[in-house]
C-alpha cells in the first residue's frame, strides 16, 4: 500500500470515529456534554432569582437542586474523562476518544506531508492554473458581478493554507515535503492531560470508583474536590483541542459548539415542579421503596438473589424519561 493509499484510509477513519452518528463518536460526546453544559449554567443562573423564605434560605427543594447538581458534575466529569481515555482507539476492543485520535495522528504524522495530504483527498497540488480559468471564465461571462466555480481548486487551497500553518512556512516557501512539526502534537498532548488531569483524577476517586480513604489521599489538593470552573475550564481545553484537530487534519470542519435546539428547551419551567396533589403520591411511593429495600435485609443464601416471580413485580408503572420528553 502506498502512502497516500495509508493515508486515505486513515483520513476515512479519523473522521469516522470524530463525525459518525454514533452515539460513541467523539463530535457527539462533545455535543452531549456541550449542551448538558449549556442548560446546567442556564438553571443555575435561575436560582439568583429565587424568593428568600423565614431563614433566609432559597425557596427551593433542596433534594431536588442536589439531584441536578450531582447529575452534571457527574455527567460531565465523566464526559471529560472518556474524551481524554488514554486506551488504544482502533480494533474492535478500542475506544473513540480526542487524545487517542490526537495521538493517532501525531503517530502518523511522517504520512502527512503535504503532497500527501492533498492527493489522499483526491485533490490537484498545483491548482493556480485552475483557479486562474474559473476566474477568466467567470469575468468574461458577466460585466459586472460574478461567481467563480470553487470546482477543482478551493479545497486545494485550503488545504495548502493549513499546511502553511501547521508547517510553519509561507507561500512562496511551500515543497511537498512539508510536514507537520511531531513535537507540537506531543505538546498538544501534555497540555491536553495535564489541563484535564484534576477532573480525570476526580471523576476516578469519587465517581468511577469507591476510591479508600488512602487511595484519595494521593490526590493534591486541587483534586478533592470538583468546581464549576475546573469543569467548565476543561471543557474549553477539550473544545479547542478538537476544533483544532477536526479542521487541520480531518476533514477541514469545525466542532459544532451547542447543539441547536429544536425545541424550546426552557418549556413548562415556570410551571411548578410537581402539582400539589401529587404530595400524598410521592410520600407513599417512597415508603413503598423503603418497604422493599427493607425486605431485603431478611434475605439468606438458600434463595436466589432475585426469584423470577419479584423481577419485574412493582415496577409496571415506572416512567422511563423517554416516555416524558
Amino acid at each position: 500500500m502506498s502512502d497516500v493509499d495509508d493515508l486515505k484510509s486513515r483520513l476515512e477513519d479519523w473522521k469516522r470515529r470524530f463525525n459518525e452518528r454514533d452515539p460513541h463518536a467523539i463530535g457527539m460526546q462533545i455535543a452531549h456534554m456541550l449542551w448538558r453544559s449549556a442548560f446546567y449554567r442556564s438553571v443555575n443562573e435561575s436560582r439568583r432569582f429565587l424568593p428568600n423564605d423565614a431563614e433566609g434560605g432559597k425557596q427551593a427543594n433542596a433534594t431536588l437542586h442536589q439531584f441536578i447538581e450531582d447529575g452534571f458534575f457527574v455527567g460531565n466529569s465523566i464526559a471529560i474523562r472518556r474524551l481524554l481515555d488514554r486506551s488504544p482507539g482502533s480494533g474492535p476492543r478500542g475506544v473513540n476518544s480526542l487524545y487517542g485520535l490526537i495521538r493517532d495522528i501525531k503517530d502518523q504524522v511522517h504520512l502527512l506531508t503535504r503532497a500527501n495530504m492533498l492527493a489522499a483527498r483526491g485533490l490537484e497540488y498545483d491548482f493556480e492554473p485552475i483557479k486562474d480559468r474559473a476566474f477568466d471564465e467567470a469575468r468574461s461571462k458577466s460585466s459586472g458581478g460574478y461567481f467563480v466555480a470553487p470546482n477543482g481548486w478551493f479545497e486545494a487551497e485550503f488545504w495548502h493554507k493549513a499546511m502553511d500553518r501547521l508547517c510553519g512556512v509561507t507561500e512562496d516557501r511551500r515543497s511537498p515535503r512539508d510536514t507537520p512539526d511531531q513535537r507540537r502534537l506531543e505538546s498538544l498532548l501534555t497540555e491536553l492531560e495535564e489541563r484535564g488531569r484534576s477532573v480525570e483524577e476526580w471523576a476516578n476517586k469519587f465517581v468511577v470508583h469507591a476510591a479508600s480513604q488512602e487511595s484519595r489521599q494521593t490526590l493534591n489538593r486541587g483534586e478533592q474536590s470538583m468546581s464549576l470552573s475546573a469543569l467548565w475550564l476543561a471543557e474549553r481545553v477539550v473544545v479547542r483541542a478538537a476544533g483544532f484537530t477536526l479542521h487541520y487534519f480531518v476533514d477541514g470542519t469545525n466542532v459544532g459548539g451547542i447543539p441547536h435546539p429544536q425545541f424550546d428547551q426552557f418549556i413548562y419551567l415556570d410551571r411548578p415542579f410537581i402539582e400539589s396533589c401529587a404530595v400524598s403520591a410521592m410520600q407513599r411511593a417512597w415508603q413503598e421503596h423503603s418497604q422493599e429495600i427493607d425486605s431485603c435485609k431478611k434475605w439468606f443464601w438458600d434463595r436466589p438473589l432475585l426469584d423470577k416471580s419479584e423481577a419485574f413485580a412493582g415496577f409496571e408503572d415506572v416512567k422511563e424519561v423517554s416516555e416524558i420528553a
